[in-house]
């Protein structure tokens, strides 16, 4: 028997894999719904995500995850102009971000010595050290102050709502410290490494428009794989602690107000990083003292509609990120209805906008009307709207989002060690190989492969 912990995307790819293979599992999740944080709802006319958004099909695993659960028909394209487009606040004003060298030269985020900045990186040194490095001092050291404040800041914001100068260069954006380290320059290598994934067979299968979604939401995927694992979930089961004996081990959980112990020969843990911590002390005290040292960030996710004659930023964007500087209430906006249109009335728009992280480390405390009050005066004065908005939503997320910091390689050594000493115990989730929705479906298939 096997025992996987936790209900979010990454157990249920584990689930699924293992449910294909024909082997003995049981699914034990502490919430009474399955999807972690995907969740999907419909308000009023208006097709709402609760955490992620969209999804990339960029990697094998998702791709073929979707097409053994026949979900291509039901894949829905986002805009093509509209997903190009992606804009930054600088000084209270909303600045498109380049996409092509010539916008780059007119930009007006990147001035003469940004540009010099960025054409004469291939020149620099390279840092050899052992050492990790903070997403912010390298992207200093290879491009300047500007490009970090304008373009890396609010670019990391939008995916980890971390902070840079906290964040881990190796373990956030590991490609731009792989091209320096391989190729001598971040620009050189960059170009190196996208041919060379274009020119791999498994790559070539992949779409070229990547980001998607479904009709009813990402809570359609969640709900497919169910169909398949569901004889094999316990829902309400929260996991107390774990045990080693005798070459087995004992999941404890308590549901309602019962206490149950489970005996297993192997487990997965998809629990996040604190919660996993603690359940294995007896285990294991130096992995459980590393995951604790994993700081989640919390995010409120405001879902608004708008009238369209009410609005005033009338491009055709993906979304607004804003940069450290800005004095708005929020790290970003997603203009959901204009790269899928599906999701708002004809006469409306949907917006979603996203704050908390590290900026706003409190906002959980915040009374909802003044959160919504402090984003409609703030997109009111950035002249994307002219008139106040009605709030569909607001979701809070108290343990938002994983930060993959500075220190995080002895965290990354301590899980790799346990998997090496402790037998038959795995561990995935969105703090061990990435968030992305993508990265964690990729990690736990092949995971779950090697108990196959």
């Amino acid at each position: 028997m096997i025992a996987i912990l936790g209900g979010g995307i990454s157990g249920l790819a584990a689930a699924y894999e293992l449910q294909k293979a024909g082997k003995d599992f049981i699914l034990l999740e502490a919430e009474n719904h399955l999807g972690g944080k995907i969740k999907s709802t419909s308000i009023e006319g208006f097709q709402l995500e609760m955490g992620p958004n969209t999804v990339l099909i960029n990697n094998t695993e998702i791709k073929t995850l979707i097409d053994e659960l026949e979900l291509n028909e039901h894949i829905i394209k986002p805009d093509s102009e509209a997903v190009k487009n992606r804009f930054v606040i600088k000084k209270g004003q909303i600045e498109p971000i380049p996409n092509s060298l010539s916008s780059a030269v007119k930009s007006k985020l990147f001035g003469l010595n940004t540009i010099y900045h960025i054409f004469s990186e291939p020149f620099r040194k390279v840092k050899k050290s052992e050492k990790e490095e903070s997403l912010a001092d390298f992207s200093r050291r290879r491009f300047g102050k500007q490009i970090y404040r304008d373009f890396i800041t609010p670019f990391v914001s939008g995916i980890y709502a971390g902070d840079p100068e906290k964040m881990s260069v190796s373990h956030t954006l590991n490609i731009l410290k792989e091209a320096e380290e391989k190729h001598g320059s971040v620009l050189k290598g960059m170009m190196k490494i996208m041919k060379a994934k274009k020119q791999d067979p498994n790559n070539q299968s992949l779409p070229k428009e990547k980001i998607f979604t479904f009709k009813r939401g990402l809570a359609f995927l969640i709900d497919s794989i169910k169909e398949k694992i569901q004889s094999n979930v316990e829902l309400n089961a929260k996991i107390v602690e774990i045990k080693f004996d005798g070459g087995k081990y004992i999941i404890v959980y308590q549901k309602a107000n019962e206490i149950k112990e489970l005996e297993v020969e192997k487990v997965i843990s998809t629990l996040p990083a604190k919660h996993l911590a603690n359940s294995i002390e007896k285990i294991n005290v130096e992995l459980s003292l590393q995951l604790k040292k994993i700081n989640y960030v919390p995010a409120v996710v405001l879902h608004l509609a708008v009238e369209k004659s009410n609005i005033t930023f009338n491009q055709k964007a993906f979304g607004l990120l804003s940069r450290k500087e800005e004095d708005v209430p929020f790290l970003g906006l997603l203009f959901n209805s204009r790269f899928f249109p599906h999701t708002a009335p004809q006469d409306k728009e949907l917006f979603t906008i996203i704050c908390g992280g590290y900026k706003q480390p409190s906002i959980l405390n915040e009374k909802i009307e003044n959160i919504h009050t402090k984003v409609d005066k703030a997109l009111m004065k950035l002249n994307v709207t002219s008139s106040n908005s009605h709030l569909l939503h607001l979701q809070k997320w108290s343990d938002g989002i994983p930060q993959y910091e500075v220190g995080y390689d002895a965290i990354k050594k301590s899980i790799k060690d346990f998997h090496h000493q402790q037998k038959n115990f795995y561990i995935a989730g969105n703090f061990f190989g990435g968030v992305s929705v993508s990265d964690c479906v990729s990690n736990a298939r092949n995971l779950a492969r090697k108990l196959v």
